[in-house]
């Protein structure tokens, strides 16, 4: 294959506007997650709901007990994440629905998740132009994959969108709609119909070996994937060939409230007892999970901190999940609280390092935050 020395200014500008869009989405996306739930059962002792939901906006997960023992817990429930993949077009197969089909279960076999193909695939016209795309489910029913490819004539590149959502963490299949339609509508290059551009997407990366140029939320992270960077034909071009992820940062929060006329269990036992599935519910694919490690830091009594490293298996695979924690207790009336506030981390992906790291201070800052309406 021969590498093409330079891409079209017209094609970089379609790109980073696909970006733009798809994170723009994403983003939105995230935000309507959080709408406040009605509260159906007891609600906690001084806790006031109304302006809790009218403020933080939380979905409401677990609400249970009464004036003298019980939980309450909001948060959010979603987790995606987005490819797009560049590829020389010199060379590739003919575009048709083969062509995704082959990439899903070639991409993440070289992963070394399970993929199964779900038979949902089809066409549709983008700028004028053929995308073909196809949907895998992964890791045994948790994430749903859609591959969207289509062809530039112009800048000689192949472009593959590889959108993933969590069906566990209760993601709609409807983003996956939402996403290709918006697809649709600015392919040529037609970023005013994204509103709010600016405030949404305050966040921008240039990728000068690519061409590209991309915007993306507040609560996202945008890397080269190095998986595709080590497959790279040394004979293709820089321009040729390439990947950009973009994944959640902080984004998978849980805010809890514990409280009882007795004594409440201990924090490392609670911990120990909820925290591999602290981010699914009952209903969703639960996994065989457990406590791999746990580190408590306390710098007084009544006020701790640490990470909790989960282990996670789908079918025979295991995979990592760290949850940092900031916790409060204290004593009212008779009554015993505990504030736990949980966030998600990363530092890496399937082995491969991805800056999903936490702030301590921003985990302070959260429970200060949720201290304000329950204690």
């Amino acid at each position: 294959m021969k590498g093409i020395e330079k891409s079209t200014s017209l094609q970089s500008t379609r790109s980073c506007i696909v970006i733009v869009v798809l994170a723009t989405l994403l983003a939105l996306f995230h935000v309507s997650l959080a709408f406040a739930q009605p509260v159906t059962h007891y609600s906690p002792p001084d806790v006031d709901i109304a302006a809790l939901a009218s403020s933080l906006n939380p979905k409401v997960l677990i609400n249970e007990g009464d004036q003298a023992q019980g939980r309450f817990q909001v948060g959010d429930e979603c987790w995606w994440m987005f490819f797009l993949h560049v590829r020389p077009l010199e060379d590739a197969p003919e575009l048709n629905l083969d062509v995704p089909r082959d990439l899903i279960i070639s991409f993440w076999q070289n992963m070394a998740i399970t993929s199964e193909l779900t038979g949902e695939e089809g066409m549709f016209l983008l700028d004028g132009r053929e995308a073909y795309w196809a949907e895998a489910m992964l890791m045994s029913g948790m994430v749903r994959t859609r591959f969207i490819v289509w062809d530039d004539v112009a800048s000689g590149r192949r472009y593959i969108g590889d959108i993933n959502i969590n069906v566990a963490r209760e993601t709609p299949d409807s983003l996956l709609l939402i996403v290709q339609d918006a697809m649709i509508q600015v392919a040529g290059g037609n970023a005013d119909k994204v509103n709010n551009l600016s405030t949404l997407l305050p966040k921008q990366k240039d990728f000068d070996d690519l061409g590209l140029t991309i915007r993306y939320p507040e609560n996202t992270r945008a890397a080269r994937y190095p998986g595709s960077d080590s497959a790279k034909p040394k004979n293709v071009s820089a321009n040729q060939w390439g990947s950009i992820w973009v994944l959640p940062h902080a984004a998978n929060w849980r805010y809890d409230l514990i409280w009882s006329s007795d004594e409440l269990e201990d924090l490392e036992s609670w911990l120990r007892n909820v925290s591999p599935n602290l981010l699914r519910s009952e209903e969703d694919h639960l996994p065989d999970a457990h406590v791999d490690s746990l580190t408590i830091d306390t710098p007084d009594n009544n006020h701790v901190s640490g990470i909790v490293m989960n282990k996670l298996m789908f079918g025979d695979q295991e995979y990592p999940e760290w949850l940092k924690f900031n916790s409060v207790e204290w004593s009212k009336g008779g009554i015993n609280f505990r504030a736990i506030v949980t966030v998600e981390e990363y530092n890496d992906m399937w082995g491969i390092y991805f800056d999903g790291s936490v702030a301590d201070d921003l985990v302070e800052e959260r429970m200060k935050e949720w201290l304000e309406y329950v204690k």
